[in-house]
């Protein structure tokens, strides 16, 4: 890279202010108008392989089709001597990475303040309209990344920055051709990290490893390696953005919690509805801070969605895609033991890549493994991971079960047990919750409250019926379930225990068994997580108040001689 700027006939390049693997940033202006430009450089030595000129040429390209208020401006491309250049608007502002909350440090030096949730509730939903504007254009851009996004102006107004490695989705994968990850791998999809086709769907993954850093300073996955990523996301065991930060709304975690799962189908399907959900919670903020009390926002945030919300937002499974998933999965537990293979054969072994390799091997066949025994179920799920955030208040998990083969079936028996978020048993000390919490319902024993008295647990092809399950934490005054209570209900000391092995949730895993018409028997097995919010575990964590002093002894207690404090003769305080 030469550190005294290139000569270029339309443009004064002045001060360097990027450089990557492939060339290099200046800021600088056009010679006839004295416009103040960013200027794309790519250096001879790349601009002599054809793939990467075509890449860079593209880029030009791609930028020219857009015409967004939140994307970078195209000004010029073209080539001078042995320089090939790309012009573009100079987006003077401060780069979301330098945003507080970040993971990184701010190379800047200047203190920002931490903005409210408004602020980045703004800030969110004109990212997402420009994304669902590069979707709409056929477009996946692919290294969405603070990095990439420059706010501007006192109202931080976004502009979406380098298209580098954008992409007609209609197009081959030539990243994924020539093997080389351009993308950063610690906002990459599940899919971009296994080199799978990627879509719009993967864009609004690394969006929401965007919107989890801005929300409470850490990444949800964390590694410096690809394979250390994916190892993270397969687990999905990071704390949800409340426990860390309280003052998150609920339906805001909600949608970052969707935005990051490891199946895109189980994502939100466009960058728009995204938008469209943020504005209602944007909404309903400014409603609280021009009056309503906290507790009301709080629940109005809570409700929105439910069963309605989970039949337009999860797109079903048919069996071909499950079998093309299976086969997709077996080819990457395949490629991963030929590369654990290869690297224990290598004279010079490295420990860490080797025991790298066998945990991703381990991870990618348990992965096949689920699949495999998923194709052969009768029964297709859909649901949500629910955020449990206060006491003695009942919560309402959605699950939605769908036949999914054209062959109308009966359940005849649905079996729940408890257990830990990747399927293992709880098992703390000598106590086995998993063994302690299992239960089990037939058809002729349906349990009233749980509403599967509703349903007549007999399902036409391709019907859906909901499964809901209802769930209560109890704090220290309330020991046990209230009288009619008949779902999961885990006291106090439950909690405590869990807070103590360091986990941040637990599942219920459901079995569903039952005969379909062709009198062949059914099988089915789905696992909810259920997520703890810090405001659970701050019961325990805060210091002890200290203890009162004791009475004078020329001074009766409070209540009168003979009377406990604060109550009446006989009672217990």
């Amino acid at each position: 890279m030469p550190y005294t700027p290139p000569v270029l006939k339309k443009y004064t390049l002045l001060d360097l202010i990027g450089c990557g693997g492939m060339g290099y940033v200046y800021i600088g202006y056009e010679v006839k108008t004295e416009r103040m430009v960013a200027i794309k450089i790519l250096s001879p030595e790349c601009a002599a392989i054809p793939a990467v000129l075509e890449r860079f040429i593209l880029e030009g390209k791609i930028l020219k089709s857009l015409n967004h208020p939140h994307i970078v401006k195209f000004v010029d491309a073209g080539q001078d001597g042995e320089y090939h250049y790309l012009a573009m608007e100079y987006v003077k502002g401060l780069s979301m990475d330098a945003f507080p909350r970040s993971h990184s440090v701010t190379t800047l030096g200047v203190k920002q303040s931490i903005p409210s949730i408004e602020e980045y509730l703004s800030i969110f939903i004109r990212c997402f309209d420009a994304l669902s504007y590069i979707h709409k254009s056929g477009l996946v851009h692919r290294d969405i990344k603070p990095q990439n996004i420059i706010l501007k102006g006192s109202d931080y107004s976004p502009c979406l920055i380098d298209f580098g490695i954008a992409k007609y989705v209609r197009d081959d994968d030539d990243l994924t051709a020539t093997g080389e990850n351009l993308f950063t791998v610690v906002y990459a999809s599940p899919e971009q990290l296994t080199n799978k086709p990627v879509d719009a769907l993967s864009d609004l993954f690394s969006f929401g490893v965007v919107m989890y850093e801005k929300l409470t300073g850490r990444l949800p996955f964390e590694g410096k390696r690809a394979m250390d990523i994916f190892l993270a996301q397969t687990k999905w065991q990071f704390p949800p953005p409340r426990q860390l930060v309280p003052e998150i709304p609920q339906k805001l975690e909600q949608i970052v919690l969707k935005l990051l799962a490891k199946d895109p189908a189980a994502r939100y399907p466009t960058a728009q509805m995204v938008q469209g959900e943020l504005d209602k919670l944007l909404t309903v903020v400014r409603q609280g801070r021009q009056g309503l009390t906290m507790s009301g926002i709080s629940e109005e945030i809570r409700e929105v969605g439910g069963v309605s919300g989970l039949r337009k937002a999860f797109k079903k499974r048919t069996l071909a895609d499950e079998q093309a998933m299976v086969k997709r999965a077996r080819a990457e537990f395949l490629e991963a033991k030929d590369r654990l293979r290869q690297a224990s054969l290598k004279v010079r072994t490295d420990p860490d890549q080797i025991e790298q390799l066998k945990a991703l091997c381990h991870t990618l066949q348990q992965e096949y493994d689920r699949l495999q025994q998923q194709l052969k179920m009768a029964i297709g799920f859909k649901s949500q991971p629910l955020v449990i955030d206060r006491f003695n208040s009942i919560f309402k998990l959605e699950t939605i079960a769908f036949e999914k083969r054209g062959i109308p079936l009966q359940i005849n028996i649905i079996e729940q047990k408890l257990a830990h978020t990747d399927g293992s048993d709880i098992v703390v000390g000598s106590i086995n919750f998993t063994e302690r919490a299992k239960r089990t319902y037939s058809i002729n024993q349906k349990d009233n409250f749980l509403t599967w008295d509703q349903s007549n647990w007999f399902l036409n092809s391709y019907e859906e019926k909901d499964f809901p399950i209802f769930v209560m934490v109890g704090d220290q005054k309330m020991p046990h379930a209230p009288q009619g209570f008949k779902g999961f209900f885990w006291p106090f000391e439950f909690i405590v225990a869990i807070h103590k092995i360091g986990r941040t949730g637990v599942a219920i895993v459901e079995t569903f068994t039952g005969v379909d018409r062709n009198g062949q028997a059914i099988f089915a097995q789905h696992r909810e997580t259920i997520l703890f919010s810090q405001n659970l575990f701050e019961r325990f964590v805060k210091p002890p108040a200290p203890a009162a002093a004791p009475p004078s002894p020329d001074k009766p207690p409070p209540g009168g001689p003979g009377r406990p404090p604060g109550g009446s003769p006989g009672t217990r305080p």
